[in-house]
Parts: C-alpha cells; sequence; structure tokens
C-alpha cells in the first residue's frame, strides 16, 4: 500500500492478495482490471499503475451486492481522482507519479 498525503492506493496484486486473504474471493487480475477499466480508477506511481482505496471499497460492495454502476458511483469516484491527482501534483515530480490517462486495462 502507498500513502500520500492521506490518499491510500494499492498495486493490483496488493488488492487481489487482500481479496483472496481478507474475504475470501479469488478474482482474477483480468476481472479486476475490466472493472477499473470501465471506472478507469488507476493512477501510475513510478511505472506501476495503482487503485484507489475508494475504487477497492466499491470494487467489494459490488461483489456482494451486485448491482449497475450507476452514474453517481461514476462522479464520487471520478471526484476523488481528481483529489487524488492535485495532492499527488503537489507532492511529486514528473517522473515519480503520473496519472494514468488510459484506463488500467491498458497498462498491464
Amino acid at each position: 500500500m502507498l500513502s500520500i498525503n492521506g490518499v491510500r492506493l494499492y498495486s493490483l496484486k496488493e488488492f487481489q492478495n487482500i481479496l483472496e486473504d481478507s474475504y475470501n474471493l479469488s478474482i482474477s487480475k483480468n476481472t479486476i482490471s475490466k472493472k477499473s477499466k470501465i471506472l478507469k480508477c488507476a493512477i501510475r506511481v513510478d511505472n506501476r499503475p495503482y487503485l484507489l482505496e475508494d475504487f477497492c471499497t466499491y470494487f467489494l460492495m459490488d461483489f456482494r451486492r451486485p448491482k449497475p454502476i450507476t452514474n453517481s458511483i461514476k462522479e464520487t469516484i471520478q471526484l476523488r481522482i481528481e483529489q487524488a491527482k492535485k495532492i499527488m501534483n503537489r507532492k511529486s515530480t514528473k517522473h515519480e507519479i503520473q496519472i494514468v490517462s488510459k484506463p488500467i486495462g491498458h497498462i498491464l
């Protein structure tokens, strides 16, 4: 896990391990990637993709109580991404942290 000014980020592998260890859910990276692609919730740190904690929370809720991804959920997560971008842009140089402009599926 990576934390920058209170914004927690998880690598894809870390998130997969959380799902398996804590929730006994065996979910492939491909499935996580597809869900991430829909919501575009990846931030790139040192050329590695990270997922926002808010996305991880939504992902778990989605699997426990499947429901369609509503516009309000997309807007909430998009707002959190924008907040994370502002924080990271203040705390980083161009080479350390980059916001992924393409969905996460394109960088795996």
